[in-house]
């Protein structure tokens, strides 16, 4: 059963795509993850790992046209492999090029579960009218990286009644920093899932920057990644047996 959960942004670089790639590299399963980089702004990871620009998003999204038996849009037969065993289907980093792709794959987002295990979905930047929305909303969790900001926390509580009537599974995680949870829920309006700490090492290291050192999955930002890839894979199984 391939379950799927999207991390998406507003605005201000909060790290959805490192938060996207360190939950897959934390995953509790067996099998590997995938990550789906659908930033309809144009994609990072390719340009970080220094990989070809294909396979990736754009093959993705033109096999998904197909349906019946010639489906083949299975995720994982469009990924590369990234150090470590990680797999990612990689947008290309043009705006353009990046915002065809993610409309054709919202059109058809049922490839999201078409292959095997988990599916970690970058929707990058995200608004009420994009259709990255419908990606979003055809996840089994979706969650909002928030900086946490004045600024920012605003434009989140702004935005959320109109993110909400398209995704009814969004959620937030929030950076650390001066508030604690319940002064963002007071300034949201809404609960925060998680709180994710600021640990530019392991966001180095998701980057390909750097070599991984000894015992660097206890770094804090993969020690709560693991702490949350565990409640949403919980969560997600527990809706999987509810569901009629």
């Amino acid at each position: 059963m391939t379950r799927v959960a999207a991390v998406c942004s507003l605005s201000g670089a909060p790290g959805a795509t490192t938060l996207a790639l360190a939950l897959a590299a934390a995953w509790p399963e067996p099998e590997t993850a995938t990550v789906i980089e659908a930033d309809a702004s144009g994609g990072d990871i390719a340009a970080w790992r220094h990989l070809p620009a294909s396979p990736g998003l754009v093959e993705l999204a033109a096999a998904s046209r197909l349906d019946g038996s010639q489906r083949r849009a299975r995720p994982e037969n469009f990924t590369q492999v990234l150090p470590g065993g990680l797999r990612a289907c990689t947008a290309p980093s043009s705006a353009d090029r990046a915002a065809n792709a993610v409309a054709l794959l919202a059109e058809n987002t049922e490839v999201l579960n078409s292959g095997n295990g988990i599916v970690v979905v970058d929707l990058g930047r995200m608004a009420p009218r994009s259709p990255a929305v419908r990606l979003a909303a055809a996840a089994h969790a979706t969650l909002l990286v928030a900086n946490d900001d004045v600024a920012h926390l605003k434009r989140v509580r702004d935005a959320l009644p109109a993110l909400r009537a398209g995704i009814s599974n969004l959620e937030l995680a929030v950076t650390t920093g001066p508030h604690d949870d319940a002064v963002l829920q007071e300034a949201i309006g809404a609960p925060v899932r998680a709180r994710i700490p600021a640990d530019r090492p392991s966001a180095s290291l998701l980057r390909g920057d750097s070599v991984p050192p000894r015992r660097w999955s206890r770094r804090p930002l993969l020690a709560a990644a693991r702490r949350l890839a565990a409640e949403l894979d919980l969560q997600m199984n527990s809706r999987a047996v509810s569901a009629p």
